[in-house]
């Protein structure tokens, strides 16, 4: 099963709704290019392989074609995300709750962006919808906590797996070019971290890509009332949200990278080309088994792994704890966020 353009916009011509949500949904994409992709180049801009501008330029194109490439993987992601909980069908808590989690993001995300501390979208997202839930619903029976649970193990487990995956890939590396002349090797090691990071945006886009347009799509068939589990992602949808997703990037993000390329740890080419591997194993891994995890949690405990190679003082852990700390409040606070503003547009919409 599929859906065509035309099919949509009728839909559209018959619930205005599905426009706001639609219209809401790209927004999200866009911010999620603005404030989450710009992680996936924090190794390169810091350590000047690439000048910031550059960078965000070749971003914003594997981003796109990340996006573009989700059709390919087994959904996994998108599902977790789409059975988190169950509004059984009932189309005004479905729009009342897309609302909220986007105010919830919007707000969440302009406060740390403002701090200049990056913070991961895929929580906002959860937090909010469960939130959005209990706001709504005022009970907990129709939240999936099994996948939940699920989600907030891989939100620990990501962390110290980025930490030592970066740490392990860098002392190999360290350990293979030790008599190398440095000289000799800094160039090939820029054109490897350029790559390295050129492939962790494609892998952003389509780990990132899952998680809302599936969201998407959840959305629009409980509106269309006509769910088929061998629904196929429309190419018309997925271009748009790319679209999105790479001027997002293009837009947004000098101050993230320079906030965690310059003051959590400095680098060099080849710790670099090591923090990125080592993130793109680790969201290569969740998206084929279906773990919603954030892009920025693994690039910077990529970062602090590759760090701590050298000496653990290499690290800036007055910066790195406040960062954490945003880290662990993202969860609550757009739960929070997600039950006030779903009770208040609440008031507007019954």
């Amino acid at each position: 099963m599929s859906l065509n353009f035309s099919e949509f916009l009728g839909e559209i011509a018959n619930s205005p709704t599905i426009l706001i949500i639609t219209i809401l949904l790209i927004i999200m994409f866009i911010l999620n290019g603005f404030t989450d992709s710009p992680n996936t180049i924090v190794t390169t801009v810091s350590n000047r392989s690439l000048n910031v501008d550059l960078a965000i330029i070749f971003s914003s194109i594997m981003n796109f074609l990340g996006v573009l490439s989700v059709g390919i993987f087994i959904p996994k992601v998108a599902i977790t995300i789409s059975n988190l909980v169950d509004f059984a069908g009932n189309n005004t808590y479905v729009f009342i709750s897309i609302f909220s989690v986007f105010l919830s993001i919007l707000s969440w995300i302009y406060i740390s962006w403002k701090l200049g501390y990056p913070t991961s979208e895929s929580h906002c997202i959860i937090g909010a919808l469960i939130g959005s839930y209990i706001g709504i619903t005022n009970s907990f029976k129709g939240i999936n906590f099994p996948d939940l649970i699920k989600i907030l193990i891989g939100f620990i487990c990501v962390m110290i797996l980025s930490f030592l995956l970066g740490y392990i890939i860098v002392s190999i590396i360290k350990g293979i070019f030790k008599n190398s002349d440095r000289r000799k090797v800094k160039k090939p090691f820029n054109i490897a971290n350029i790559i390295s990071s050129m492939t962790l945006s494609f892998m952003h886009g389509a780990h990132n890509g899952q998680k809302l347009i599936g969201l998407f799509l959840v959305v629009f068939f409980t509106f269309k009332g006509d769910v088929s589990s061998d629904f196929s992602y429309p190419l018309w949808i997925i271009i748009i949200l790319a679209l999105a997703m790479g001027i997002g990037t293009t837009i947004g993000g000098k101050k993230i990278i320079k906030s965690v390329g310059m003051q959590l740890v400095n680098l060099e080419n080849y710790e670099g080309f090591s923090a990125d591997l080592s993130s793109c194993i680790v969201l290569l891994i969740a998206t084929i088994i279906g773990m919603p995890i954030s892009t920025t949690h693994s690039v910077t405990c990529s970062i602090m792994g590759v760090g701590a190679s050298k000496r653990l003082s290499s690290i800036n852990w007055k910066f790195a704890m406040r960062m954490g700390l945003i880290w662990f409040l993202t969860f609550p606070a757009t739960v929070l966020l997600g039950i006030v503003f779903s009770k208040l547009i609440f008031l507007f919409v019954r």
